[in-house]
């Protein structure tokens, strides 16, 4: 819950990426953790989303600081204007 919390804060673009996969990882332990057949069919649904969508996100991020030159949130917040296909 405190890595959620602390996500909301970050400026740093690939640090937000980061802390949401320690934040997936914690969901998936709370999920082992109950012994149970549903958690571990919920571990391995997150743990297939997560490294398809966090290479994908970090890749974004590498691309947008190639363009920009930087990967602070605040400086970049227009992107969605500029590549429209990005955001989806």
């Amino acid at each position: 819950m405190i890595i959620r919390i602390y996500c909301l804060f970050q400026i740093d673009i690939k640090s937000l990426i980061a802390y949401s996969s320690v934040s997936h990882m914690g969901i998936a332990l709370r999920g082992c953790l109950t012994f149970y057949l549903y958690g571990s069919y919920g571990i391995l649904i997150i743990i297939i989303g997560h490294g398809l969508c966090s290479s994908g996100l970090f890749c974004l991020s590498n691309l947008i600081y190639e363009r920009f030159y930087t990967r602070n949130i605040f400086i970049i917040k227009g992107i969605n204007l500029i590549f429209p296909n990005l955001t989806l």
